[in-house]
């Protein structure tokens, strides 16, 4: 249980973890250990999610003064700044 709750139920994290270590050693030798699959993972979708709260933050400052904002694609949006 606590190996699906940490990685979220993801096939693709869940087939990184040994079935035959406990769910500490997993932890250890999966997600904290620097040339581990899962090690950067956590910077990448934490990444991924200012990315997207960039976009919103843009979108909501913009669009009031420019509605053609609404025709730009995300990166136009984070070139806005």
């Amino acid at each position: 249980m606590n190996t699906y709750a940490t990685l979220g139920g993801m096939p693709g994290y869940l087939r990184q973890f040994d079935p035959d270590l406990d769910f500490q050693q997993n932890v250890t030798r999966r997600t904290l250990t620097k040339d581990s699959f899962l090690y950067d993972e956590v910077r990448f979708l934490l990444m991924q999610e200012l990315r997207k709260a960039g976009y919103a933050t843009t979108f909501v400052r913009v669009l009031p003064k420019d509605p053609s904002v609404l025709l730009l694609t995300p990166d136009d949006l984070l070139s806005i700044r």
